[in-house]
């Protein structure tokens, strides 16, 4: 029971909370999602089967793309709508031309302090819980890549007004605390109203299953249809098909060489499979010598059957 989960979180649970679900639909422990969702938020989350476990820190760092609700003129503790209220003013002088002048400053790389009440490790210790007890948390800004933010809509007029967005960013940022700096560079506290993950590289949430649905299809058993293979989760990586000779040493984590029959460089990780289409291994590439490819393990499955 090896693959890969593509579920559409509802608002409410946990993402650990899903997966624990997912342990007990499937019989399996060996469960853990790819990138948390908090619970506020809903949408795309990636669930990880048996051998797949090991494949999440393929889908971590990947592009996401995301639709948040922005509510200006109040600012929360935790910067999303389950916080408490630190901060209003009224922002009704706020308009559309305004919002959309200020979401263009921030395309590209750019620097960005983590939410206080975040999972980041600060000395041992997981930043909200630091936060929930009192002490102030204070985190170092680091970059990260938005590559693209339009304005969908928004209601205007009132002393909180809010506007939609749609974000497409590179892996690490925070979407809470991309609301809280547009409402800064306009001049007005913000915080995050609401989330949608709308897509996880090429994992989008039309193809993503409800938990319901889910949760009904596992009635009488579990829902193996419901499982990409576990090569979803690098299929950005190149591919490298070999015979049965190479996959019995491939068994042992041995170092192979194949025909250079992709463009790869030393450094490189490709994904190993059958000729009948299984992911046996990841591999790095040590060198491209003569039309040859030496391939030296990292990652191999099929030793685990």
């Amino acid at each position: 029971m090896n693959g890969l989960l593509v579920v559409d979180k509802p608002v409410g649970p946990t993402s650990h909370h899903v997966v624990s679900r997912v342990r007990r639909l499937f019989g399996t422990r060996k469960v853990g999602h790819a990138g948390t969702l908090d619970p506020e938020a809903s949408g795309v989350l990636l669930v990880c089967i048996g051998q797949a476990t090991r494949l999440s820190e393929y889908l971590l760092h990947g592009s996401k793309s995301y639709e948040a609700e922005i509510t200006f003129g109040i600012a929360t503790d935790t910067l999303d709508r389950a916080g408490k209220i630190v901060e209003e003013c009224d922002a009704s002088n706020l308009s559309q031309k305004d919002i959309v002048g200020a979401l263009s400053s921030f395309v590209g790389m750019i620097e960005q302090i983590p939410p206080a009440y975040s999972a980041i490790h600060v000395d041992g210790r997981r930043a909200y819980d630091l936060a929930r007890s009192g002490q102030e948390v204070v985190l170092e800004a680091r970059k990260v890549t938005i590559h693209d933010i339009c304005l969908r809509g928004g209601q205007f007029g009132g002393p909180s007004p809010s506007a939609t967005i749609a974000v497409s960013c590179g892996g690490g940022t925070y979407i809470r605390s991309l609301c809280r700096d547009v409402g800064r560079k306009l001049g007005y506290p913000a915080y995050m109203s609401a989330l949608s993950r709308t897509k996880v590289g090429p994992f989008a949430l039309e193809d993503a299953v409800p938990l319901e649905r889910l949760e009904a299809a596992c009635q009488s058993g579990p829902a193996y249809e419901l499982l990409l293979p576990m090569q979803s989760a690098v299929v950005h990586l190149n591919q490298v098909i070999v015979d049965g000779v190479v996959r019995d040493r491939i068994r042992y984590g041995a170092s192979i060489t194949c025909a250079r029959s992709i463009l790869a460089n030393p450094g490189d990780i490709v994904r190993v499979e059958s000729v009948d289409e299984q992911l046996l291994a990841l591999y790095k590439v040590e060198s491209c010598e003569n039309g040859q490819l030496r391939l030296s393990a990292v990652k191999v499955f099929v030793n685990e059957e």
